[in-house]
């Protein structure tokens, strides 16, 4: 460990600069760090001085990166408790971010997989917010269940191809969910922040809540095109455009980092970006 850290510091690579913006941004030491780097799996770690439950140590790193040091969800309320909508919670990052800087916000968390919502559960309760709900259920264009493919981390997604899974326990990575229609929750409501991270969802759920989109003031959504679909970036950013917002626009992950050769590639999406909507 301290041949680690002795060489980040003659370095004074870019990763040292990270740990030092992290430890500032979430008051992680350098233990932690190291742990984090070097350990394939977690069932506990430490933010804000606080235990919390994190199931994977590479991605739970990227994800502090992500939302606390680069803060993708940062934004400018017109209010002192804004209400947010966080599609894609997984284990709370985002809303301890959220909280953190807006402490009277009011926020309704969705997550779908039943282990990591167990974990959302409790990190949330250890941090003793109040006025944040946690739904249990997949954002989705209508109410029901759909089977959900759980891989423990990040990136579970909705398989609307399986009809043949069956409500219970969680039998290979797959399981039923029930779902929640997002369009319910934009009705007759002023939206400070809309948050969709879901997958590849977004495309069917963004349709459905079209002619609501007006009550959303910031809206971010990481778009996830599938490898080989022919879905059109172009057509979802010109939907948002037509609602009115402002669009800006990030390489979420670089999927495909010589794109003219993409065959030597098989991600599971050949495109995602983070999209950033706000109204001037």
């Amino acid at each position: 460990m301290r041949k680690f850290l002795s060489y980040l510091k003659s370095k004074k690579n870019e990763e040292y600069n990270f740990f030092k913006e992290l430890k500032t941004k979430t008051g992680i030491d350098f233990d932690e760090f190291y742990n984090l780097k070097f350990r394939n799996s977690l069932t506990e770690t430490s933010l804000f001085g606080r235990k919390i439950q994190a199931p994977n140590a590479f991605w739970h790193l990227h994800s502090l990166n992500e939302v606390f040091v680069e803060e993708v969800y940062k934004f400018k309320p017109k209010s002192k408790s804004p209400i947010i909508l966080d599609c894609g919670s997984n284990i709370g990052l985002s809303i301890i971010y959220f909280k953190k800087n807006y402490p009277e916000s009011r926020i309704i968390g969705f997550e779908p997989d039943p282990d990591i919502f167990r974990m959302l559960e409790d990190n949330i309760r250890r941090f003793e917010f109040s006025n944040v709900q946690l739904i249990n259920k997949a954002v989705w264009k209508e109410e029901g269940e759909l089977t959900f493919n759980s891989i423990g981390a990040l990136g579970g997604t909705l398989d609307l191809e399986d009809k043949n899974a069956k409500s219970g326990d969680l039998i290979n990575n797959k399981v039923v969910v029930k779902t929640a229609r997002l369009k319910n929750f934009l009705v007759n409501e002023r939206i400070d922040f809309l948050k969709i991270d879901v997958e590849g969802a977004e495309f069917e759920i963004l349709d459905d809540c079209l002619d609501e989109l007006d009550n959303v003031e910031n809206l971010f959504i990481e778009y996830h095109r599938p490898r080989g679909s022919t879905l059109r970036v172009g057509s979802f950013i010109d939907k948002l455009e037509n609602s009115g917002f402002k669009i800006y626009i990030k390489e979420a992950w670089n999927n495909l980092p010589h794109p003219f050769c993409s065959d030597d590639y098989n991600p599971m999406y050949d495109l995602q970006l983070n999209i950033f909507c706000f109204r001037k």
